[in-house]
């Protein structure tokens, strides 16, 4: 487990300066599709008082410093918060995404001081961001009922949608 978990860290530290410096790399919805489920799941782990990352035992044999991770995971989810794509990827994932871990991560970060204002501004912009998703994804929901995604036409929906919510 020491492995694995040491390598997860060391891979997440490569992957927050790779999005610090070259966010568009990340802009492949196959890469999105693949990680966000990864990082909701971190994130998961971070914050759920079931995980591990919050046993004392594991937490001290392991040396795992969760302040680090937490502040390497919100910087990257602040740098690859563009346009809609990162918001929809998360709100895809139904495992592992909840909106009170998210709340729950800022809270701890700004808590715990581990990463600066700007990426707990960013991370929080980001929750926002996917409420009002989640709340339009509902109000959609009630609008056009159980269409399967095949059947639906972006154009058309767009239109259906402006001219029912005004």
């Amino acid at each position: 487990m020491a492995g694995n978990l040491q390598q997860s860290v060391s891979n997440l530290k490569l992957l927050r300066d790779l999005s610090n410096w070259s966010p568009e790399t990340f802009h492949a919805e196959a890469f999105l599709t693949t990680a966000v489920p990864l990082f909701n799941n971190m994130l998961r782990t971070l914050v759920d008082p079931t995980s591990f990352a919050n046993n004392r035992d594991i937490v001290a044999k392991y040396k795992f410093e969760k302040e680090f991770v937490l502040s390497d995971l919100l910087t990257i989810y602040s740098n690859l918060n563009f346009r809609d794509v990162l918001v929809n990827e998360i709100l895809r994932d139904e495992r592992y995404y909840r909106k009170e871990y998210f709340s729950t991560a800022l809270q701890k970060a700004a808590n715990e001081n581990c990463t600066d204002e700007t990426v707990l501004e960013k991370f929080e912009a980001l929750i926002l961001q996917l409420s009002n998703a989640k709340k339009e994804e509902e109000e959609d929901e009630t609008i056009f009922g159980e269409i399967p995604d095949q059947y639906l036409c972006s154009i058309i929906g767009t239109v259906i949608h402006v001219l029912f919510s005004s």
